[in-house]
């Protein structure tokens, strides 16, 4: 393996490993605008930092640049809302040599967390369905 290739393969292998090292991780796919030198359009998988509903996270993505036919790993910054994101990124253009900037948006699995449904209390004096009822003078049960 040539030494230029090697941020390529190990940005590939932090995006593999990303899954497993990380709980709760987010993924999503993206359609990004790449401005400066070699730019255009680009599409491909994000990672992120979280997969809650309406929050900022991190990104780590590698893009498919369509006029070039080459990849492009990043990371960045997004925001999710309702299966949907958008980001910012800064990533490596292999053919330019060059650090250019990326912004996105897409798809993702966000996590609503649409929480349980409150369990009804019992009125005052009644007993609990759950407990058996208690003698109130001893708090043993009763018979």
């Amino acid at each position: 393996m040539t030494l230029k290739k090697l941020p390529l393969a190990l940005a590939l292998a932090g995006f593999i490993s990303s899954p497993f090292a990380i709980a709760d991780v987010g993924y999503g796919l993206s359609l990004s605008y790449v401005y400066g030198s070699g730019g255009g359009w680009a599409v491909g998988p994000k990672l992120f930092s979280d997969d809650k509903d309406d929050k900022f996270v991190g990104s780590l993505g590698v893009d498919y640049m369509l006029n070039q036919g080459t990849w492009r790993p990043n990371v960045g910054i997004g925001y999710q809302k309702d299966n949907l994101f958008g980001n910012a990124n800064v990533g490596y253009n292999y053919p330019s040599n060059n650090l250019n900037f990326g912004i996105g948006v897409g798809i993702t699995n966000t996590d609503e967390n649409n929480p349980a449904p409150a369990l009804p209390r019992p009125s005052e004096g009644e007993p609990s369905p759950d407990l058996p009822p208690l003698d109130p003078v001893g708090g043993q049960e009763r018979p």
